[in-house]
């Protein structure tokens, strides 16, 4: 009987985590979502990660461990919502900046003009890999990695879930 009672509020708490969506079941659950601050907010999971070009870093921790970190720049994801840069990225839209929020909701945020390789030699990514291997669920599935900045990491954003571009004015 003990037995049954324990499998029955078992299988309570799994049947309430899935419907929470507190685990990710399959590569189609989204795992960034991006507003580009004009109207369009899109959706992206784990396979439309796959389908922008790679890029790799080696950064080391405020320990001074180095690892090598793979996933998306963060310019390259944020074109694909119509984010201005290059030419585009003038007047105005200089006041823009980008708010980037894990699942817990810590949030850090950029200048525009910081992640636009017109501007700065900053190359941000949103790494899916360290070592190799996929992030572990203390940072992933995706984080960010400001490799410049290694005294204080504060915007190195573990669980990233959420992109924001907003205006200045």
């Amino acid at each position: 009987m003990t037995n049954t009672r324990s499998f029955f509020y078992a299988s309570l708490l799994v049947a309430a985590l899935l419907t929470a969506g507190c685990f990710q079941v399959g590569s189609d659950k989204t795992v960034l979502q991006l507003d580009n601050g004009n109207g369009k907010s899109i959706s992206l999971t784990k396979d439309d990660l796959t389908k922008f070009r790679r890029s790799a870093i080696v950064a080391a921790n405020k320990e001074g461990e180095t690892s090598r970190y793979e996933g998306v720049e963060m310019v390259e994801v944020l074109r694909t919502a119509g984010v201005p840069f290059g030419d585009e990225l003038r007047r105005e839209k200089m006041t823009s900046y980008v708010v980037v929020e894990s699942a817990d909701g810590y949030k850090v945020s950029f200048t525009l003009a910081e992640l636009d390789p017109d501007f700065s030699d900053k190359k941000v990514i949103l790494a899916t890999t360290r070592d190799g291997n996929a992030l572990d669920e203390d940072e992933g599935p995706l984080r960010l990695i400001v490799p410049d900045e290694t005294n204080r990491q504060a915007r190195w954003v573990r669980s990233v879930a959420k992109v924001t571009v907003k205006s200045g004015d």
